[in-house]
Formats: structure tokens, C-alpha cells, sequence
């Protein structure tokens, strides 16, 4: 009996679908321990720009990757000052944990890379518009340089 490429194929694409929704077994301490890793993907927020994924949901958290301010429709980068472009990630960052079955609400950390420390103020007025409620924990710190040369960047661990 001979198996074709097609079967070959349509196995290869099977498994790298299951794959998409990575099961990894640790063993920690003599146990095996199961690791669920999904991929989080949505048009609604720009695309990963490099080797990385917008968020990965593993064990019940979800994994947001670092956000620039890009308009998902035309992928243009935001320009104007520091709110507009704040305004924009954390609506790209909602849009990310609405795809992954979350929402800020369950924000449980968040970390502000600011290229200039006195546009604190003014991130702060849309960030709170954002997190009114019981916001989560974060770290705010100026960097040097962001991608394209953007004024903020902000990253999100919530829960599911």
C-alpha cells in the first residue's frame, strides 16, 4: 500500500493546525504538567509587526504584546501627541482581549514605555478613561527610543 502526497499533506496540515493550540507537557517534580498555549489573533488591531504574536493565552492569562499606536484599517502609525496615541493602543489592546474572551477589566498588569516621562500627565487622562475601575497594576518608564518612533507603547497581562 502506497500513501499518497496528498495524504502527507492533509496530515502535515492537521498537524500544524492542532499545533496552533500548543499542548506542552513539563515535568515538574516527577509530574507532568500540562501547558495550554493558544495564539491570539484579530483584524481589529494592527498586525504583529516581527516574529511575535499579538497575545498568547496560556493557563488562563492572556499575554498582550506590546502596542503602538496603528490604525488596524489603514496601518498607517498614529501621529499627533501622546493621548491620540494612547487612545489608539488601548483600543487596539481591547480589541485583542475581546478576541481572546477577556476584556480591560480583567487587566491585571500593564507596563507604559513613555519616550518623554512628561507626557506622563497626559497619558494618564486616557488611560484612566480606560481603566476607571479597579485599574490594574503597572509600571510607567521613559525609554530612549520606541518602534517607528512613536511616543508610547503599552503591554497587557489580564485573565480570561
Amino acid at each position: 500500500m502506497t500513501i499518497s502526497n496528498e495524504f502527507w499533506a492533509m496530515s502535515f496540515g492537521l498537524w500544524y493546525s492542532v499545533r496552533s493550540v500548543v499542548s506542552v507537557l513539563l515535568k515538574e517534580q516527577n509530574n507532568w504538567k500540562l501547558i495550554m498555549r493558544e495564539v491570539i489573533s484579530t483584524k481589529n488591531a494592527p498586525p504583529a509587526g516581527g516574529p511575535y504574536s499579538q497575545a498568547i493565552k496560556a493557563n488562563g492569562f492572556i499575554f498582550v504584546a506590546g502596542q503602538i499606536a496603528i490604525d488596524p484599517a489603514t496601518g498607517e502609525i498614529g501621529t499627533g501627541d501622546v493621548q491620540a496615541q494612547a487612545e489608539q493602543i488601548l483600543r487596539s489592546i481591547s480589541a485583542i482581549l475581546q478576541a481572546a474572551g477577556s476584556s480591560l477589566a480583567n487587566a491585571v498588569q500593564s507596563r507604559v514605555f513613555l519616550k518623554n516621562m512628561n507626557d506622563f500627565d497626559a497619558m494618564n487622562k486616557i488611560y484612566t478613561k480606560f481603566f476607571s475601575n479597579a485599574p490594574p497594576a503597572r509600571t510607567t518608564v521613559e525609554v530612549a527610543r520606541l518602534p517607528k518612533d512613536v511616543l508610547i507603547e503599552i503591554d497587557v497581562i489580564a485573565v480570561e
